[in-house]
């Protein structure tokens, strides 16, 4: 969401109420530490081409294979491309000039000190 999209949301609340962040894993509230700046990264498409390729031919054992048929390229390894690869927190690879890089701001929540459990356990939150 973009800044300008939440301050709006912020904005249609009228008065000046407390704001707190909705923790569905535990069915509670928690309030907002700090919203900092992080960089986020994503492999290029041209890196994860290259990888498609060595893996096709480690597997297949051959070199033939036709990677530079536009068509086949559009039609199957760039949707791959698109579901599979996904912007991720990685500051080793910040400095990488084949990730793309965006900076983007993250609210963090407060810890509450409270406890609650699901099926996989207790959770502290």
């Amino acid at each position: 969401m973009k800044k300008d999209k939440l301050i709006a949301l912020l904005n249609r609340l009228e008065g000046n109420p407390d704001i707190y962040l909705w923790n569905g894993v535990a069915e509670d509230w928690v309030d907002i530490e700090d919203v900092p700046k992080i960089t986020l990264v994503k492999e290029k498409f041209k890196k994860y081409l290259d990888h498609v390729r060595m893996e096709s031919f480690k597997k297949r054992k051959e070199f033939d294979a036709n990677f530079d048929d536009d068509s086949y390229i559009q039609c199957v390894i760039k949707p791959m491309y698109t579901k599979y690869v996904k912007w991720t927190i990685d500051p080793y690879l910040v400095a990488d000039s084949d990730y793309h890089k965006k900076t983007v701001g993250i609210i963090l929540s407060k810890e509450k000190g409270e406890t609650s459990f699901d099926r996989c356990g207790t959770l502290t939150y």
